[in-house]
């Protein structure tokens, strides 16, 4: 069957005109460090929130960080997850909250 898969080019093609109009690769390394860091700052001035990483070590992609108990992270993932946001609790080895 020599077939091209039409359907999955389609979708790519569609992907790359996306892309292209978000300004790219570099783009969108700029929209993703945009976004990290306004939730770093509301991590970093918050009495609240503690963030997990060290500064020198923390993703744009997986922002960690906690609240002032176990408990309270549990809340937080469970209200979270109540709303429709899937998947923030953190890794289970480590604990706290993912976004």
């Amino acid at each position: 069957n020599n077939t091209p898969p039409k359907y999955n080019i389609l979708i790519l093609g569609l992907f790359l005109d996306w892309l292209e109009k978000q300004g790219g690769v570099e783009g969108m390394e700029k929209s993703k460090g945009a976004k990290a860091k306004i939730l770093y700052d509301v991590l970093d001035s918050s009495k609240f929130y503690i963030p997990h990483a060290e500064k020198g070590s923390r993703s744009d992609m997986n922002v960690t960080f906690r609240t002032a108990s176990e408990e309270l992270d549990a809340e937080f993932v469970k209200e979270a997850t109540a709303l429709g946001l899937a998947n923030v609790k953190g890794h289970r080895s480590v604990g706290g909250i993912r976004a």
